[in-house]
């Protein structure tokens, strides 16, 4: 009997074969299966991407149909009387921005012809609608509401379907339309959803468009069908059949989707056989040759793959925690960044609270010492120290609006304001500086344009300021000439304004650095002129936030000009109050001055009204003009002029003609030296530099109804002496705030009681009757806007009239001056407060 040795020796060889051919065989139906399953998978994502596509832009297509067909029925309900050429407007425009949208239909409910009656609860009101407006893309007609729909019957239940609620229904094209389009229609009511029926909107959509430029290849299915819960049920709204190979299927392939409305819903169904000539079979032929050649390696091949994936599924691990990490590193640094934002808010704001409230007492302290009797060397101090005040007050509201502006925080108001009189103040802040330098500053607006705009006149007035100070600064001599005009090409929407100067220009290098924060030409030019430099930079963002931009044309040496144009639209509401104009036809006036700009623009203006004016450059020439070319019915001159200045002229004038009016132009810094010897020199009137339009005209005609003999009428304002008795309650927690406002009002016969808080003043303001509160917002224990609020809560419960409440705060923002307002005070004056403001805010809210 043989041994065991020998019985192993003598295993059949072709079990050898059989178990390696059929390890083999196993493993490279393996890498067979597993090429197969690839390439299937690879087919599949194929079309996955491709049916995307066509996924994405039905639903988002859909969704804009739907929201067009609504937005049209809204604009129809809120224009019911829409004509065709308005219709045709807003349909081209839809057609322009959606290629899928083929036609837009309007059918008005007519009640005259329709035979509208209750049935069941439901109105038969399909007679009642006709046709009233029609656009189509290409040219197409529609006859009759009707034709929406595929038959009579259908027509009416729908339209019985529609009106039942506020909704939106598809219908599917007639047969006798393209079978790729669907209706989508919106009932039209006035008031809401139980309003009146106005009408229904339809739009026509193109459903091959509504599935993207390119619906899918050849070889895909497609679909398209709408659901709705009306009688009209599901629809078909587009198919198209698979073509391309069919032969030798080895998969179907499905996607579908749907995007659900509140009345219906879009399903896409999108299909495709994989024929076997579309599966790659390049790694099926490589996976058998590879099984048949490492038949041994079976098992190594196999731990290899699993080690590949493991340490993919470890690499993916890895990167998900990264990701996640650096999520939430993200996510701290923006909270980070928010809060500090908020913190700097919140620093700014209380900053510019703590540095107005002592600003307020030292520039109200200094206006007041300067009104008492002052040695020169004390008034020399006294300037000193108030337009240091005015200095660092001017540069904190700086710091803080460039502070909104970076944060986002600062909103433009849209007001309607008279153009000319905010420009006219812009000017008149300057005024006296620019005479104190001998410099000529005037203010060109073009006839043209219409004055009534609409805009944020304080943010215009800014920028204005904030140029013509930087003209002032940098201008030794010569004139500074604010000009606006209409911008071309822009319907009457934006304006062209520019500050021009004869200053020391700028070298075109720095030409744009100078707009960036804390930026100028060089630093010898900060240490010479002073400034910070964010003048400019809170200009530029000014005018962009106005939909607008800034520039300066400048030459070293020969002056700078800066231009902006900004979008304020002019106002269509007509004005309460049109001031009647002056007209000065057949009348001679000579105008003398020795700044050509200035003549020329004296002459623009006089010649505008109806004067006819000649203009000389000095009183030689004046004199010349008047012997040669009289009799002339004014004579407008300036005072400072080199050799014969207004003075001399007038009385040479007056020399040659007793009777000839005479009025003369002066700026601020010699008036009150004019003013007293005015009569001595036979002058008739004075205008101030720098001459506004208006006022102008009327000195003018006042003076030539003098030398006739009419009485012109004068206003005149009441002094301190004449004003009225009041009771007013001071809230604030400075003692130098109040004292500085008492010292404000002590020429006035006001009782003026004090209340270091809002606690101390509700209870004062509950003991006592007032005429006037003036209440600071920032106080301890209760602050002004609480105190406020119990004010007018305590005056409600016991019916008493509503006492004017005037908020006094550091804050100079927006939102602070809406908080007060809300909180129930009635006017809002910024620290630090001026004398006059306030004491014609006292008289304005106690007449």
């Amino acid at each position: 009997m043989p041994s065991g040795k020998d019985s192993a020796s003598n295993t059949p060889q072709w079990f050898v074969y059989f178990v390696t051919i059929t390890l083999g065989i196993a493993f490279t139906l393996t890498l067979v299966s597993i090429a197969w399953n690839n390439a299937l998978k690879e087919a599949e994502r194929g079309f996955s991407l491709g049916s995307q596509l066509i996924k994405e832009s039905v639903g988002r297509n859909a969704r804009v149909a739907h929201n067009t067909v609504n937005s049209v029925a809204a604009f129809f309900a809120a224009n019911p009387d829409l004509d065709q050429r308005q219709f045709s407007i807003i349909t081209k425009s839809l057609f322009a921005e959606h290629a899928f949208m083929r036609g837009a239909v309007y059918c008005r409910f007519e009640k005259s012809g329709a035979a509208a009656k209750a049935a069941g609860g439901i109105l038969d009101i399909a007679s009642g609608f006709k046709l009233h407006q029609v656009a189509m893309r290409d040219g197409g007609t529609v006859n009759s509401c009707s034709d929406i729909f595929r038959s009579k019957g259908s027509y009416v239940d729908m339209l019985q379907q529609l009106f039942s609620g506020n909704k939106v229904e598809t219908v599917a094209a007639p047969k006798n339309e393209n079978e790729n389009d669907y209706w989508l229609l919106k009932g039209v009511r006035s008031g809401g959803v139980n309003g009146s029926i106005l009408g229904f909107v339809a739009t026509l959509i193109d459903t091959r468009t509504l599935l993207g430029s390119d619906p899918g290849d050849n070889s895909l299915s497609i679909t398209l069908v709408s659901d709705t819960a009306s009688l009209m049920g599901r629809q078909l709204l587009f198919q198209k059949a698979e073509g391309g190979n069919k032969e030798w299927p080895v998969s179907k392939l499905n996607e579908e989707t749907v995007t659900q409305f509140p009345s219906y819903s879009i399903k896409l169904d999108i299909g495709k056989h994989i024929p076997l000539a579309e599966v790659d079979k390049e790694l099926i032929y490589n996976a058998l040759l590879i099984g048949i050649g490492i038949t041994l390696l079976i098992g190594a091949l196999v731990r290899a793959k699993d080690v590949q994936e493991r340490q993919l599924r470890e690499r993916s691990m890895l990167i998900e925690k990264k990701v996640d990490e650096q999520t939430k590193e993200l996510a701290h640094a923006r909270d980070h960044a928010l809060e500090a934002s908020r913190v700097k808010s919140d620093f700014l704001a209380s900053m510019s609270h703590e540095i107005r409230t002592p600003l307020n007492a030292i520039i109200g302290m200094a206006e007041l010492l300067g009104e008492t009797p002052l040695t020169n060397e004390q008034k020399k101090y006294t300037n000193i120290f108030k337009k240091a005040g005015d200095t660092l007050l001017s540069l904190v509201n700086d710091i803080l609006d460039l502070s909104k502006i970076e944060a986002g925080q600062l909103v433009l108001e849209e007001i309607e304001f008279n153009l000319s009189e905010t420009l006219d103040e812009s000017i008149e802040i300057y005024a006296l500086k620019a005479a104190e330098k001998n410099i000529e500053l005037l203010c060109d607006i073009d006839p043209e344009i219409n004055c009534r705009r609409i805009g944020d006149p304080a943010r215009l007035r800014q920028i204005i300021l904030n140029l013509i100070s930087n003209a002032l600064k940098f201008t030794d001599s010569g004139e500074i000439v604010v000009s606006v005009n209409n911008e071309p090409d822009s319907y009457d929407e934006y304006l062209r304004m520019s500050v021009r100067d004869t200053g020391i220009g700028i070298p075109s290098a720095k030409a744009e650095s100078i707009f960036n924060s804390f930026t100028q030409v060089d630093s010898s030019t900060t240490r010479k002129y002073g400034g910070t430099g964010l003048g400019l930079t809170i200009c530029r963002s000014l005018v962009e936030m106005m939909n607008g931009r800034i520039w300066v044309e400048s030459e070293e040496n020969k002056g700078s000009r800066f231009v902006f144009r900004v979008r304020l639209p002019p106002s269509e509401r007509e004005p309460t109050i049109v001031p009647r104009p002056v007209s000065l036809a057949q009348k001679r006036i000579l105008v003398v001055d020795d700044n050509a700009t200035a003549r020329n623009l004296f002459r623009d203006r006089l010649e505008a009204a109806g004067a006819d004016v000649e203009t000389a450059e000095n009183g030689q020439a004046a004199i010349q003009i008047f012997k040669e070319g009289g009799p002339f019915d004014l004579v407008l001159t300036d005072y400072r002029m080199p050799e014969m200045d207004g003075i001399k002229l007038a009385g040479a004038i007056k020399e040659l003609d007793p009777k000839h009016v005479v009025l003369l132009m002066i700026d601020s810094a010699h008036l009150n030296q004019f003013i007293k010897d005015m009569s001595l020199h036979g002058i008739d009137g004075y205008v101030v530099k720098p001459v506004k339009h208006s006022e102008l005209l009327k000195q003018i005609a006042d003076s030539l109804n003098r030398k006739k003999g009419e009485q012109s009428e004068v206003e005149s304002v009441a002094p301190a002496e004449t004003a009225k008795s009041l009771r007013i309650l001071l809230v604030d927690d400075n003692s130098d705030n109040r004292m500085l406002v008492k010292a404000y009002l002590k020429k006035f016969p006001y009782d003026v009681d004090e209340a270091e808080n809002g606690e101390k003043a509700l209870k004062s303001f509950q003991e006592s009757d007032y005429d006037l509160v003036l209440m600071d917002v920032q106080m301890p224990i209760m602050d002004g806007r609480s105190a406020t609020r119990k004010i007018r809560e305590w005056e409600t419960q016991k019916g008493r009239t509503r006492t004017p409440i005037v908020a006094l705060t550091a804050h100079a923002i927006k939102e602070e001056i809406n908080e007060c307002m809300q909180a129930g005070c009635d006017a809002h004056l910024s620290k630090p407060v001026k004398k006059t403001k306030l004491i014609e805010t006292i008289q304005e809210y106690t007449q």
